[in-house]
């Protein structure tokens, strides 16, 4: 009887061992998951001091089409953080963001792709955020294949396709 008990015990034991390591082998994942996500919202607000520049400039020059590259002046140190690796404005005021150590393989490239309200050379920009490298699930809510609207602007117009553009280095 005592051996039956033993026996008994042992395989409690062992069905709790394995209860808790496959807990573990679902939870390890999702966590770390969790982090990447926030490493790259995280780099996401490295774009915000860029985006105002360039509404500053669509605003004075006249819209999106006016605004060139060259013609910026920002701040780098403004934009950097510690998963933000670049950031670079192309002519028309398009936006794109590399990360780093974010803990994602690539570590993904963002880009920010502007669009004015009609007739309002610049007041009202809505920003299309777009992953064009590494994986888009990863990337949070808001940057997944639709609008990115920052709670400065709110316009309802659907997102732009965005066309191939070379960035052009600030």
């Amino acid at each position: 009887m005592r051996k039956h008990h033993r026996s008994r015990r042992m395989i409690n034991t062992l069905v709790i061992v394995a209860v808790i390591a496959v807990l573990v082998a679902l939870i390890v994942p999702v966590w770390r998951s969790h982090g990447i996500k926030q490493h790259i919202a995280d780099a996401l607000k490295g774009a915000d001091a860029v985006k105002l520049v360039v509404m500053e400039a669509a605003t004075v020059h006249g819209g999106l089409a006016q605004v060139r590259a060259s013609d910026l002046q920002y701040n780098a140190k403004a934009s950097s953080g510690e998963h933000v690796a670049n950031v670079e404005v192309a002519d028309g005021g398009l936006i794109t963001l590399t990360t780093r150590d974010t803990g994602a393989s690539p570590d993904p490239v963002i880009m920010f792709i502007p669009t004015e309200g009609a007739g309002s050379a610049g007041a009202d920009i809505t920003w299309t955020c777009q992953v064009v490298l590494g994986d888009s699930s990863l990337a949070p809510s808001n940057c997944q294949g639709h609008g990115y609207v920052p709670a400065a602007s709110a316009s309802t117009e659907p997102a732009p396709t965005p066309a191939p553009v070379q960035p052009v280095k600030s």
